[in-house]
């Protein structure tokens, strides 16, 4: 793949595996590409004329780019790790007949204390009666587990397992790093990455 920008004096070749530093110096010319980055992880229309392109092709940014401008407010649980998340623990009741007949029967022992509530309220009432796992994990609102409490450093190697595991195939775009890091540190986090 390459990054192709005309405001860019340069093309930047992607693969698979190796991690790219862009230090951009001029604080105007930062802002502009942050945000572009931003827009394209977001498939919206950018400041700046950016693709992505694998041969004459150009991709769908918004498929490949996961974008983090802060390190210290950055979200994990976007809705396509958690589609995925629910997906797997879905596919995991699905393969242990045993667990899935366990949790059906949990469901419907709770659906009869709500039927029995439900009955003291004079009002019809309807709701879903097929027990469905990823249903049950939004109602629960599971989550990646994120302690922003952790160092910087950290939160980023964090970052980049939850990503490897949940998005194997999404570029991470971490803007200002050097503002958290020394050459040494940022070269530790490259070899990590």
């Amino acid at each position: 793949m390459i990054l192709v920008s005309s405001s860019l004096e340069n093309t930047l070749e992607i693969s698979e595996g190796y991690v790219y530093a862009m230090e951009i110096t001029t604080p105007r010319l930062f802002a502009r590409i942050v945000q572009t980055f931003i827009q394209l992880g977001n498939g919206e229309e950018t400041l700046e004329d950016f693709r992505i392109t694998d041969g004459y092709k150009v991709l769908a940014a918004e498929k490949l780019l996961w974008v983090i401008a802060d390190p210290c407010q950055a979200d994990l649980n976007t809705k396509k790790i958690l589609t995925r998340l629910y997906a797997r623990v879905d596919a995991y009741f699905s393969s242990d007949e045993d667990k899935r007949r366990e949790f059906i029967r949990q469901i419907y022992g709770l659906t009869q204390l709500l039927d029995t509530i439900l009955s003291q309220i004079n009002t019809e009432t309807i709701y879903k009666d097929e027990p469905d796992v990823q249903s049950f994990c939004k109602f629960i609102e599971l989550k990646i587990a994120c302690d922003n409490n952790q160092e910087i450093p950290a939160r980023i190697m964090h970052m980049l397992d939850i990503l490897s595991e949940w998005q194997p195939e999404t570029m991470l775009v971490l803007c200002n790093l050097k503002a958290y890091y020394d050459d040494g540190m940022l070269s530790e986090l490259y070899k990590y990455g």
